[in-house]
């Protein structure tokens, strides 16, 4: 689950003539800088993506639910 928006999508066209070499580039750029953004976001990221305030716990199933089996 998301809470990203519509509006906040990116789009991305990328070259169809970038080299082997240069393709790995590009991804070793992204991975490294997904690892920063992760390492020093991370709770931030988690709060965002699950759109809710941290130590929320989550109602899986209403108290006077039936059981699901």
């Amino acid at each position: 689950m998301s809470a990203r928006h519509e509006s906040e999508s990116l789009s991305v066209t990328l070259p169809s003539h970038w080299t082997g070499e240069q393709a790995a580039a590009v991804y070793t750029l992204l991975c490294e800088l997904t690892h920063l953004v992760e390492a020093r976001y991370h709770h931030q990221l988690q709060t965002w993506f699950v759109g809710e305030e941290p130590g929320e716990q989550l109602d899986l199933f209403g108290f006077d639910d039936p059981m699901p089996f």
